[in-house]
């Protein structure tokens, strides 16, 4: 048995050597490149290939990237710019005004205001300047709150970006070439001048309607709302401020 075996390793080395100048490369058949197959590359060896071009910045940083009618109160004199066809730059924290003569800016902290009015619906979406308000933790805030509902108790949306860098693996062919901006949505209630994130939890949101909590609750059921729904939850607020001006 033991010469059998050193006859087969012998016979598998001459038919190794057989192919030494074949079309696999020596380097390919070193004990260093197989166990790297099994062990894999690590992360602090040289790949040699094409490098990557340089990572695309997807998606846009507007609150709403079409141009739509609007009236515009400035901080200064609560002076109005009426008609103009504008949109929010989230990102810059800029109003963009387009014009005959190009686009136009002017920094979100001198608009205390503006009214966005949709062409086609007439809808009106109502914007006020964050900076008006400080957080639970007394801290002014900053951009645009969008007005959901407004009166006893105000119900805010404030979008807000962020980047996602690129994590693309090429060794793999995994992950996303380029990076993305996000944007993430965030729910706020006011009170004395304060904004505070709008609570996950039902029970807890139904705290917020004092004196009204049961006919809230009689509002949600009745109605099937999924209040996990912005427009629902919307329904809520609108109907707690309809009930707060009897």
């Amino acid at each position: 048995m033991l010469k059998l075996g050193v006859l087969i390793i012998g016979s598998f080395a001459v038919y190794l050597n057989g192919f030494s100048q074949g079309a696999i490369p020596e380097v390919v058949r070193s004990q260093e490149t197989l166990r790297g197959l099994y062990n894999g590359i690590g992360g602090s060896e040289i790949l040699y290939g094409i490098a990557l071009p340089p990572a695309d910045l997807v998606g846009d940083s507007y609150l709403n990237a079409n141009w739509k009618r609007s009236s515009v109160m400035l901080y200064q004199d609560e002076k109005l710019l009426e008609g103009y066809l504008t949109r929010y730059d989230i990102g810059e924290n800029m109003i963009q005004f387009k014009t005959k003569n190009g686009a136009k800016i002017i920094d979100g902290d001198k608009i205390k205001s503006l009214v966005w009015i949709d062409t086609l619906s007439q809808a009106r979406s109502y914007l006020i300047n964050a900076k008006e308000y400080k957080n639970e933790e007394d801290v002014q805030m900053s951009g645009f709150f969008e007005v959901l509902s407004d009166g006893s108790l105000p119900f805010f949306k404030k979008t807000e970006i962020s980047i996602k860098k690129a994590n693309y693996v090429m060794q793999f062919d995994v992950g996303n070439k380029d990076d993305v901006i996000k944007k993430t949505v965030h729910y706020y209630y006011e009170q004395a001048g304060r904004v505070f994130i709008v609570p996950s939890n039902k029970k807890k949101i139904m705290q917020l309607f004092k004196g009204k909590e049961e006919e809230i609750k009689d509002f949600v059921k009745t109605n099937s709302l999924d209040i996990s729904q912005e427009h629902h939850l919307n329904s809520v607020f609108e109907k707690y401020n309809l009930l707060a001006k009897e």
